[in-house]
């Protein structure tokens, strides 16, 4: 993990991106990681309901955020989403791509999903991802629904290097400008 990011790991909880949302409107700091084993109201965008099986990784960040900077973060949490798997599976991982605004795909089938969602009254932000990492079996969906179970991919370290690439793309895009996220979004 990150220096100063704290961890609270749940067995169930109902959603992890409204522990840390309830825990941001208590005060809770930024640098948050909250981790569950199973999700029993998990969702996603438009309210839609994500299955979080056991085995799979279900965990919300809190951050800070300057909301001028809003737009980059769909940007920068894909690409820290994409990075971390890369890096965990040494780069041996093709068809690995972003599909606006907050879904990621492995050979044209969704593996993961991303939920952002603004705390209101300060400038802290909740980002929930789900990745499937083990086979899951839906009976409906809008999307196929793959997952990355070949790799092996264990959820802690990919929720730690998750925190580490959304920090140091989160610096970049502070320090250096949206051009440089750009520039690795295309």
């Amino acid at each position: 993990m990150p220096k100063g990011w704290r961890v609270i790991h749940f067995t169930d909880l109902d959603s992890t991106n409204s522990e840390a949302m309830r825990r941001a409107i208590i005060g809770e700091s930024s640098c948050l990681l909250i981790l569950s084993e199973t999700q029993s109201m998990g969702r996603g965008r438009r309210n839609r309901s994500w299955l979080s099986q056991s085995g799979n990784l279900h965990c919300s960040v809190l951050v800070e955020f300057n909301l001028d900077l809003y737009w980059h973060f769909p940007f920068i949490t894909s690409l820290a989403l994409i990075s971390s798997i890369e890096i965990i599976v040494d780069d041996n991982i093709t068809d690995l791509k972003c599909k606006w605004p907050n879904d990621i795909f492995y050979k044209n089938s969704k593996v993961a999903g991303i939920l952002m969602e603004i705390v209101p009254g300060n400038k802290q932000l909740v980002i929930g991802i789900g990745v499937n990492l083990i086979p899951v079996n839906l009976a409906t969906s809008i999307y196929d629904v793959g997952d990355l179970s070949l790799f092996k991919i264990d959820k802690f370290h990919l929720a730690s290097v998750f925190c580490s690439q959304l920090e140091k793309l989160s610096n970049k895009s502070s320090n250096s400008g949206f051009n440089v996220i750009r520039e690795m979004w295309l």
